[in-house]
């Protein structure tokens, strides 16, 4: 075995400068944004959001009548991302709703819930499907009813 006294001790010419070093570390950078090179079909810029969500499903046909009646007690799924338009995010089963009311925390405050149309789901890693959607408007903090 080698002991850190065995190795032998090779004096540095000079110390790189603080400039130098940031050069090196910029051209990592643009290498690695060079090497994503894919369109944004994006409106409005993406946050990562890897938090809890709680979902519930919106009973089918109460959306139009104006009033909005929750399904069971939900579920809860883990954030991707969020943007101003919507969200995506990971669940451990296929989502088959089209409308649901998602609560997002904001920290001290009261949670925001919306009503978000769920658009588009696929496989994905580590035996999860990603799931997304739009929003299509704010609610009251309190929904009016759940019907088991």
């Amino acid at each position: 075995m080698i002991a850190a006294a065995d190795l032998p001790v090779t004096p540095l010419a000079e110390e790189s400068s603080a400039s130098q070093v940031g050069g090196i570390v910029q051209q990592v950078v643009r290498t690695l944004k060079g090497a994503q090179r894919f369109i944004e079909r994006r409106r409005a810029p993406r946050h990562a959001y890897p938090y809890p969500i709680r979902m519930w499903p919106v009973r089918p046909g109460y959306v139009l009548g104006g009033t909005l009646e929750t399904v069971g007690s939900g579920w809860t799924v883990v954030g991707k991302h969020l943007s101003a338009g919507g969200l995506d995010f990971y669940s451990h089963e296929p989502i088959a709703e089209r409308k649901v009311i998602i609560r997002l925390e904001c920290g001290d405050t009261e949670p925001v819930e919306l009503l978000t149309e769920l658009t588009w789901c696929r496989f994905g890693h580590h035996g999860l499907y990603v799931n997304g959607g739009r929003f299509l408007r704010t609610l009251p903090s309190h929904r009016v009813g759940t019907a088991d």
